[in-house]
Order: C-alpha cells, then sequence, then structure tokens
C-alpha cells in the first residue's frame, strides 16, 4: 500500500514508462487513455521524462482536430545496464557480460576464460565497461552459489568467498548492484523468453560437472527465500540418500540421470505445481523429457504432471534474466 504523494508519483511513473515502452510512438492524450491517469498527471510526468532525457518530442500530430498534438517516443539509451556471470567447469573458468539498453536490447556481448577468477578481476571488467560506455546506470551479477548480504558464503568459483562483492562494487562504482544465484537469473529469463500462461514456472539445471539447481517464478517474481536459498535441491537429494558423489555419477549414466532428473521434477511439482518445468544442461534432450515424464506418470497423475521442455541454451536465458531483473528494479520497483 501506498502512503505517501511521492510514493503515487513514482507509481505514476512507472505505469507510464511501462505504456511508452510497448509502443512506438504516442501523444500525451494516448498516455492518458492506456494508463487511466488523468491528462495534467500525464502531462507533468511527460515533461519531467522529456526534461531528463528518458522520452524524446518527434513533431506535431496533424491529424488530431483543432490544435496539433505533440507526439513523442521513448528514448531506449537514456541508459544502458550490464550484466554478468561467472562460472567454473570442465577445468575452465568463464566470465561473460552483456550490454542493454532500456528496453532490454542486447547492445554488446562478450566471453572471457580467466586463468583465474578474483574479486579484483570482476571489479576491472566492471570498469572496463562503465569506461566504455557511461549510460551504465546500474550492474547484475550471477554466480553459482548462495550468498547473504552481498557476502558469498558457497560458490563454485571458491576464490569469491567470504567476499563482500557488493559492497565493494557499491564502494568502487557508486551505481545499482543486484547480486544473485545463477538459477534465480536464469528462471527469470526462462519465463520471460518461453511461452506460458502466466503460471509457476521451475527451471532445472544440470551442470555436467556440478550440482543440480532450480530455480522457481511465482507470479511473475522469482522466489528467493528467507536466505535466497531456495531451489537448492542438491540438498534434498541428499537428505535423501543420494549423496554428492552419487549425484554426480548420475550425470555420467544416462539411465542413471533420467531417473535422478525425475526425482527432481517430482520435487519441483509437489513443492510448487508448476505450469512448466524446464530442465537444462548435460544434454538433456526430447528422449530424455519422455523417459522423464513415463517415470513420473505413475506417482503423479497426468492433469498434475506439468508442461517438460528440454533445452540447453543456458547462456541466451542467463543474459536474458540478468537484463530484465535488473531493469525491472531500476524501472519498475513499486509495480513489483
Amino acid at each position: 500500500m501506498l502512503h505517501s504523494t511521492p510514493e503515487v508519483k513514482r507509481l505514476n511513473r512507472e505505469r507510464i514508462r511501462k505504456q511508452i515502452q510497448e509502443h512506438e510512438t504516442f501523444t500525451k492524450n494516448d498516455v492518458a487513455r492506456w494508463t487511466a491517469l488523468s491528462l495534467s498527471t500525464c502531462n507533468t510526468i511527460l515533461n519531467e521524462l522529456l526534461s531528463e532525457g528518458e522520452v524524446i518530442h518527434l513533431s506535431q500530430d496533424d491529424s488530431y482536430i483543432g490544435r496539433p498534438a505533440s507526439r513523442f517516443k521513448y528514448n531506449p539509451d537514456h541508459l544502458h545496464v550490464l550484466g554478468m556471470y561467472v562460472f567454473a567447469e570442465a577445468n575452465q573458468n568463464t566470465v561473460a557480460f552483456a550490454v542493454a539498453n532500456a528496453l532490454g536490447e542486447i547492445l554488446s556481448r562478450s566471453t572471457q576464460h580467466p586463468e583465474a577468477i578474483t574479486c579484483e578481476l570482476i571489479e576491472d571488467l566492471i570498469a572496463q565497461q562503465i569506461s566504455a560506455d557511461r549510460l551504465i546506470r546500474g550492474i547484475s551479477f550471477g554466480f553459482p552459489g548462495v550468498a547473504r548480504d552481498g557476502v558469498i558464503e558457497r560458490c563454485d568459483v571458491a576464490s569469491l568467498v567470504g567476499i563482500d562483492l557488493k559492497g565493494r562494487v557499491r564502494d568502487r562504482f557508486g551505481i545499482p548492484f543486484e547480486m544473485r544465484n545463477d538459477m534465480d537469473f536464469i528462471a527469470n529469463g526462462v519465463y520471460d523468453l518461453i511461452t506460458h500462461n502466466g503460471g509457476n514456472l521451475s527451471t532445472l539445471l544440470f551442470p555436467t560437472a556440478g550440482f543440480v539447481g532450480c530455480g522457481f517464478v511465482v507470479d511473475g517474481k522469482s522466489l528467493g527465500g528467507a536466505s535466497m536459498f531456495a531451489g537448492e535441491l542438491s540438498y534434498i537429494a541428499e537428505g535423501f540418500g543420494v549423496s554428492r558423489e552419487q549425484q554426480l555419477q548420475a550425470l555420467a549414466d544416462r539411465n542413471a540421470f533420467r531417473e535422478f532428473a525425475a526425482k527432481m521434477v517430482l520435487i519441483a511439482c509437489c513443492t510448487l505445481d508448476p505450469e512448466v518445468v524446464v530442465l537444462m544442461g548435460n544434454d538433456v534432450d526430447e528422449d530424455d523429457i519422455e523417459t522423464i515424464r513415463s517415470i513420473c506418470e505413475p506417482i503423479i497423475s497426468g492433469q498434475h504432471l506439468p508442461r517438460l521442455v528440454a533445452t540447453n541454451t543456458i547462456g541466451r536465458y542467463y543474459e536474458a534474466g540478468l537484463v530484465r531483473v535488473l531493469l525491472d528494479s531500476l524501472q519498475f520497483e513499486l509495480m513489483q
């Protein structure tokens, strides 16, 4: 619930921003009609966005009866964002990053394989990107592990454990920094890109040399939990007698992998009741999906078993999630 006039104004700005981002051009009357806000409110906010460079004045629209109306367009380059993620797999370190505009359109991307991933390296790469693009107004960072209050507590990249990365980046660059577990971002990217009816979604990732992770999206929002530990399914498996070593061995044997993946799907289904479960990693394919479904069906009846989807284009969803989560936090804080 909003309690102050400034909060109401911020929400109205977000409602207007949401609409004008979805249209190529518009007039102030258009915006008032789309948002159901008064013409006076729309006029005030659009004039502010115009002065701040978020909106561009195009021309006078002579199609209107009476005095011609001003026509505007949204400026996607009034701000840019930087999304970055790291992981270590198959004896190779990877740092990937992308720069996008305010509409989420990717402007540039790059991938590096450094000998070591350190906090200093991450800061230097951020500095390089900000130096090359002065429009960057926020940073998102994904990693395979768990963090609390900005401090990485557990991570496949051991050199980052115990580091207050969020505090260091904030102090050095002074711009918003969104840091989350990899599955949080990936699940958001999946929700943004795949076809669904707006229901809950689960994304399961099976790294070829790591442990299963899961991301949940509930009512359009990612589920992190009290300590951002939601989705750590490998601990559930361990608690029910599937050791870490056995989990890694299951990835190498197709039949064992399908049995293990089916158990993880059942956990996701009984926990969240999702509309879609997306499985990715370990070269999962349609044959795997068919077998996994057949394992689940005797336990969960057809109406409760969601659509299962296989994909291995992980980077695409990761990148999309990094950008979308950050843009939403910067542009639609009250609407989330």
